[in-house]
């Protein structure tokens, strides 16, 4: 009986533990899709601080679009902006989510040399 109950909060604190792994996957390559678009910006940004030029081209959609160094550099800005704020959450998530990772991994732990011991050995 008690076998069965370490058993089954083995299985349950696997499950979580798995469920908790795949999230901090997608969280990394959310994480790793951002810090790329973020590259970029600040690339593009370094090439508007370059340009001499009064007018450049966004792309916007399937087209082309005329705008000024300055109100795309603004637009840059301000979506580098939002793209660290995005980043900051979802660091503050994987700390947390990497805390409960390891708290299943130490139950776990627990839980398994308590199921050894109770097994029958073979003789």
């Amino acid at each position: 009986m008690v076998t069965n109950t370490i058993s089954k909060e083995a299985e349950e604190t696997l499950a979580r533990l798995q469920v908790q792994n795949e999230q901090l996957e997608a969280l990394l390559i959310q994480k790793q899709s951002l810090m790329a678009e973020k590259e970029e910006i600040e690339a593009a940004l370094k090439e508007l601080e370059k340009s001499e030029s009064n007018e450049v081209f966004k792309i916007v959609g399937p087209i082309l679009v005329r705008s000024t160094p300055s109100k795309v550099k603004k637009e840059l800005e301000e979506e580098k902006e939002e793209i660290e704020v995005r980043l900051k959450t979802i660091e503050r998530n994987e700390a947390k989510l990497k805390e409960s990772v390891e708290k299943a991994k130490n139950k776990l732990r627990e839980l398994l040399p308590a199921l050894q011991s109770e097994a029958p050995s073979a003789a």
